[in-house]
């Protein structure tokens, strides 16, 4: 089974066994993907090699696939269309399940065989086409449907986002979501992320930055109702998050040294995260002093605190958590004006 294979540095992505910039990428091919999905009922993703000869998985290979396609744009609209529907299947059939398809289908098709003038291999196919059109129309009527922004998103991206940010307002306006801004912040605001689920909207994030100087900004994120992961849980994204953040990321003269750099980031990525501790403060929200919890490093700052049923996370750089002071807002029209700059 043919394997597709392109080198290139993936400079995201380092060995965890010596912590090496991976080189080389392997991609199954079309008749292992396919053999392997209709076997076990799983994808097959793509390898990926360092120099020292170490292999690891880096999740899936559809990204390689697809990029195949986009030499034909309406054939990989037709795709990306089919592979939306597919993944918005409220019920995923296994291959067993179209094997014992297939089996009924044949005994029911010997009978009409028999009885009637139609093929038993016609009825066989019809058979196994229903179950097929069945289980993909669940993406339509199922709890996981599709909804028109989910269309627009693929057929026209500029009116998916005009529409988002309508709904997004409204929903600021009805109390649905409940965006916290700075206070007093002199340099530019804008929406940042947006979150809804199956039971409406859940989170939305602000994000401030100073205009002099691109180095200090804040985001505040704030998710209402029953989408808020454990307390544990959610510190441990925010200091994954925290401490991801690379001030400055040098200019390499060669391989080596962009390899070198790589593996000391992720072991400072590592340790850092390990070391991580985390202080209770407090931080003002609609002119209340409530108790935060706080993570530092270097000159970034995390946030976790809770305020009238809001889930509040901050992340911050080179600004001081004694600075931080939050209101409600109720009109996002001025923070949809900067989105884009």
């Amino acid at each position: 089974m043919e394997e597709a294979r392109w080198t290139t540095h993936i400079g995201s992505s380092t060995c965890p066994q010596c912590g090496e910039v991976a080189v080389s990428a392997t991609h199954p091919g079309t008749w292992r993907r396919l053999w392997r999905r209709f076997a076990f009922a799983e994808g097959v993703g793509t390898t990926l090699t360092c120099g020292n000869g170490h292999t690891w998985g880096a999740g899936s290979s559809r990204g390689y696939h697809e990029r195949r396609l986009r030499r034909g744009r309406r054939a990989f609209k037709a795709v990306r269309i089919f592979g939306m529907v597919r993944r918005s299947r409220a019920m995923t059939p296994f291959p067993l399940t179209y094997l014992m398809a297939m089996v009924l289908g044949v005994g029911i098709g010997v009978v009409v065989d028999v009885l009637g003038p139609v093929p038993w291999w016609l009825v066989t196919v019809l058979v196994v086409a229903a179950v097929w059109l069945f289980f993909m129309s669940t993406a339509f009527w199922g709890p996981y449907r599709l909804r028109r922004a989910d269309w627009l998103q693929l057929t026209d991206p500029p009116r998916a986002r005009t529409e988002a940010y309508a709904a997004i307002a409204r929903a600021v306006g009805d109390g649905e979501l409940k965006p916290y801004a700075l206070v007093g912040w002199s340099g530019t605001a804008s929406l940042g992320g947006w979150g809804r689920g199956h039971g409406g909207w859940h989170t939305i994030s602000l994000r401030f930055r100073d205009a002099g100087d691109d180095r200090r900004w804040v985001e505040v994120e704030t998710t209402v109702g029953s989408h808020p992961e454990p307390s544990e849980l959610r510190k441990r994204g925010l200091a994954e998050n925290l401490v991801a953040q690379i001030p400055d990321i040098p200019s390499f003269g060669s391989s080596q040294e962009a390899q070198a750099w790589h593996a000391r980031r992720r072991r400072d990525y590592e340790h850092r995260l390990a070391t991580l501790k985390w202080q209770l403060r407090q931080i003002v929200v609609n002119g209340a002093v409530v108790g935060a919890e706080v993570a530092s490093v270097d000159d970034g700052v995390a946030v976790s605190a809770e305020h009238d049923g809001v889930v509040i996370q901050i992340l911050a750089r080179n600004v001081a958590v004694g600075e931080i002071k939050l209101a409600p807002v109720r009109d996002l029209a001025p923070y949809l004006e900067n989105i884009d700059s």
